[in-house]
């Protein structure tokens, strides 16, 4: 098991943690931990409890119906106006420290810019940012307004 969690950071760690924790205050409840790695293309997650499941663990490789699903292009190293579609606020020891941020093109292509404007960030985390528009400089970085 610890190879297949070599990816979680720190903070998953504390989050699995703290979850046993709840979970021994109540025995009837269960817990729900999510984890984002590598560049937020790798998502874990894991369900705990305090009592035994009701049924074994079951393995389904569901790889053929991701594959299925509808693609967006990606736009590499785009320069000019985007939307933001989504984003997220990365914590330092010392508060928000960078944005990732999911964009859409006009020709509904996708690219990513990051953000570090110490301004924005503390607004990232008070206000909505999807559908804004910004602007990306060719080489990864977003600015607004």
């Amino acid at each position: 098991m610890a190879a297949a969690w070599s990816c979680l950071g720190r903070s998953s760690y504390l989050s699995i943690a703290r979850m046993a924790e709840v979970l021994r205050g109540d025995r009837d409840a269960r817990g729900l931990v999510t984890a984002n790695g590598g560049y937020l293309t790798k998502h874990a997650f894991g369900v705990y409890s305090s009592q035994a499941p009701t049924r074994a663990f079951r393995h389904e490789d569901l790889q053929a119906k991701v594959d299925e699903t509808p693609r967006r292009e990606v736009a590499m190293a785009h320069r000019g106006a985007v939307d933001v579609e989504s984003y997220t606020v990365m914590y330092g020891a010392d508060g928000p420290s960078i944005a990732h941020v999911a964009c859409r093109l006009a020709d509904g292509r996708r690219a990513w810019g990051n953000c570090s404007d110490a301004g924005v960030l503390d607004a990232m985390t008070h206000e909505e940012f999807c559908g804004r528009p910004a602007q990306l400089d060719g080489a990864g970085s977003i600015s607004f307004g």
